[in-house]
């Protein structure tokens, strides 16, 4: 391996391993906030259970994309009626 490319940093899984502990705590605390949300806070039937789905499937880019969602949707909204 070239020297450009090796990583003499004796402290990089520790890093690592610190960075994911972040993510999965964040993942849990925007899981718990999506499971938080009323129904009428989506604007579908199903977008609840997308949101879900993009947990499970993408552990790692979900929660970025649901604080994004969630940053930009309204916040007084108003409750539909679906039967």
């Amino acid at each position: 391996m070239p020297d450009f490319l090796r990583i003499d940093f004796p402290f990089a899984p520790l890093v690592f391993m610190a960075l994911g502990v972040v993510v999965m705590i964040l993942w849990i605390f925007q899981f718990a906030k999506l499971m938080a949300l009323p129904d009428d806070a989506f604007p579908g039937a199903y977008v609840r259970f997308g949101w879900v789905a993009a947990f499970v499937v993408l552990f790692f880019f979900a929660p970025f994309a649901f604080l994004v969602w969630n940053a930009q949707r309204p916040v007084g909204r108003k409750s539909t009626n679906r039967a």
